[in-house]
């Protein structure tokens, strides 16, 4: 699998250049998925956008699914942000529900 993400698996290239347009304009980025986070931090390293995040995380970091409002809730607390004031981009139906029931603004990453 590591090998998938550090070598093979292409990125969609809306939000790649929405990620790259954040990182110019300052925005403070964390990563956070279900996949493991050192395939995270290799597939954000080989696209040249690994420096612009804080931090990377995996949802079991967290022991709870991405599915659940607190993992959000969380995360923000770690970084000292709200989730009122945190923007999520997420490509899956379920997290983005739990994304705004935490209080996030939620974007579809797969319509960018």
């Amino acid at each position: 699998i590591y090998h998938q993400y550090s070598e093979v698996i292409e990125p969609i290239e809306a939000p790649l250049e929405e990620l790259r347009k954040l990182q110019r304009e300052g925005a403070r980025m964390i990563a956070l998925s279900t996949s493991d986070a050192d395939c995270i931090r290799a597939t954000l390293e080989r696209l040249g956008v690994l420096e612009g995040f804080e931090a990377i995380y995996s949802a079991d970091d967290f022991g709870l699914g991405k599915d659940k409002p607190e993992i959000w809730r969380m995360a923000c607390e770690m970084h000292g942000v709200s989730a009122e004031e945190t923007a999520v981009y997420e490509d899956s139906a379920y997290a983005m529900e739990a994304a705004a029931a935490a209080g996030c603004t939620v974007i579809d990453a797969t319509k960018l």
